[in-house]
């Protein structure tokens, strides 16, 4: 039924002015079926029924029905005029659009969106302003918005510290999983990484020991962690002030070696991860678990 419509309606917009046309043409000639006997108060032929119907009008009568059948001529020609103006007007601006899209070509889709940058290793993000001037920055990796509530100084302190103790663990387990050990008898009877824990706790003080040695190195990067965020002293994240002496006199080259060690640890937490998890799963294999 829309169909239909809208064939009909198409069609009538474009037989609209010639219909209009011939209303106002075939208007028009209708006066002269006005008697003109009436008009000059003379009687017509009375041989016909419409010729003694004729006779009764008055003159008055006759020349009203004389101007009213002009003034619809002459409305009905305007209206044509009008519509046929209208169909021009539309005409042009079709193909006008019509002749804009084809030279300039279709326009630009709302995204990505031009005036606004985004994130070089997740594209479909916005690009998070707050990494710029941090090593690994222009990156724009952080897909959580994590640096959208917390200071980018903290999240850098955090991820360097576990991204430096994955790295230890992960070389750990598996030289502790290839057969190296400590000189001491208590370490010659642990079997497996996985098995280290629980049975140094039970049979000897090392655990407390290492605890203590830890809960010291956490004491002094809490302190450096609040000074350096408050201010205080001039302390890049995760700085312990140890080993700078190795990095690159070039800013350039230092930057590039930070970068390796940022990486480096978001890979060994990841690895470190499976590891364990295999480890958990599998209990009678070792590293590589195969």
């Amino acid at each position: 039924f829309s169909l239909q419509c809208f064939f009909v309606a198409s069609g009538f917009e474009r037989t609209m002015p010639k219909l209009l046309a011939l209303a106002a043409a075939a208007a028009v000639p209708c006066a002269a079926f006005v008697p003109q006997g009436a008009l000059r108060g003379h009687v017509g032929a009375e041989t016909h029924n419409i010729g003694q119907q004729m006779l009764d009008a008055s003159p008055s009568e006759a020349k009203s029905a004389g101007v009213f059948v002009g003034m619809v001529g002459i409305g009905a020609a305007g209206l044509s005029m009008f519509a046929a103006q209208q169909r021009r007007k539309t005409a042009r601006r079709v193909t006008t659009l019509e002749v804009e899209e084809a030279v300039t070509g279709p326009k630009a889709t709302e995204w990505p969106d031009p005036n606004k940058r985004y994130s070089a290793s997740v594209p479909f993000l916005l690009h998070p302003k707050q990494l710029d001037g941090w090593v690994g920055g222009e990156k724009g990796f952080d897909p959580l918005g994590t640096t959208d509530a917390i200071p980018v100084y903290l999240m850098r302190e955090a991820e360097l510290k576990h991204g430096r103790v994955c790295m230890l663990a992960t070389i750990g387990w598996i030289a502790t999983d290839l057969g190296a050990r400590f000189p001491a008898e208590a370490f010659q009877q642990v079997k497996s990484t996985v098995q280290a824990h629980d049975y140094l706790v039970e049979n000897s003080f090392y655990m407390s020991e290492m605890l203590g040695v830890i809960g010291a190195i956490e004491v002094y990067g809490l302190w450096l962690l609040f000074k350096g965020w408050g201010g205080d002293i001039k302390r890049d994240a995760g700085d312990f002030f140890l080993g700078k002496n190795f990095l690159p006199k070039e800013p350039k080259q230092a930057d590039e070696m930070r970068l390796k060690e940022l990486e480096n640890g978001r890979l060994a937490m990841l690895a470190i991860s499976g590891i364990i998890t295999m480890a958990q799963s599998h209990p009678d294999q070792t590293w590589p678990f195969i």
